[in-house]
């Protein structure tokens, strides 16, 4: 893991806190004022592919909607065991459009703690990354009976035929393929009835690792107030004059630490 020697923080005063807001309103109201063709970068065997922020939003709605139309109910657990790249992006703002609650687990994390965080989350729903990973996981998904959907992100022609051994109660889609559900309920009035339905005071995010050394584990749940105030009261441009020349600002995961900013 990568540790910064030292942390910047903006000046005293430098902008007021912004509270009574949640992500995606913050996600809108970039998209509106300061629509970005190259808002996120893609690694892909071709090189990088850029993601709009206004496709972003569409790819997150779009999930959101699927994600509804499995039955998923609002406030369920979702598991994202994923690499922190755009697919973790588009699935943890879709969960949070959703009103679902996801818990991130590190694909680092050790197989005994993975379990553990499924368990104790109560997860019903697993989004991950790609085949490799699943096949990595399968074994232990047998010891998770509340799980019954998981979600593979990326995946290549004819992938159903190679799925690992899985427990007969968990159904298997690719992200595409719920994302095609969600397109064919779009509409305005979904999107914006998504929208009513999320309040500030919302708990957004379950954030749990286990420290097996001391059998115990450290739990935060945050929720849009924590997050908005942490992204909103960021403010970039009035401090980057502070940092010296080639200093790498390190990005954790949106919904651990709120700081990810979709402008």
């Amino acid at each position: 893991m990568f540790w910064p020697n030292k942390i910047y923080t903006a000046p005293p005063n430098s902008a007021e806190v912004i509270l009574g807001r949640t992500l995606p309103s913050l996600l809108d109201e970039a998209c509106d004022r300061t629509p970005n063709h190259h808002a996120f970068q893609q690694p892909t065997a071709q090189g990088w592919q850029s993601l709009s922020n206004l496709e972003f939003r569409s790819a997150a709605e779009e999930l959101a909607l699927g994600l509804l139309d499995l039955e998923l109910e609002k406030s369920t657990r979702i598991c994202l065991f994923m690499h922190s790249d755009v697919n973790f992006c588009i699935a943890d703002m879709g969960c949070l459009l959703a009103k679902l609650i996801d818990v991130p687990i590190y694909p680092a994390e050790a197989p005994e703690n993975i379990i553990f965080i499924m368990q104790h989350s109560e997860a019903k729903a697993l989004i991950i990354s790609n085949p490799e990973l699943l096949e990595q996981v399968a074994p232990y998904l047998w010891k998770v009976p509340n799980l019954k959907i998981v979600i593979v992100a990326e995946v290549t022609l004819n992938w159903q035929q190679q799925l690992p051994l899985l427990p007969p109660q968990i159904q298997v889609f690719s992200l595409s393929e719920v994302r095609s559900r969600g397109k064919a309920e779009l509409s305005p009035t979904k999107q914006q009835q998504l929208r009513s339905e999320i309040a500030p005071n919302d708990l957004a995010t379950n954030v749990l690792s286990l420290q097996s050394t001391l059998l115990s584990v450290l739990g935060q749940t945050l929720d849009w107030l924590v997050l908005t105030a942490n992204s909103g009261n960021l403010r970039f441009q009035q401090w980057v004059s502070l940092i010296p020349h080639r200093v790498t600002l390190p990005m954790r995961k949106l919904n651990e630490v709120g700081q990810e900013d979709y402008c």
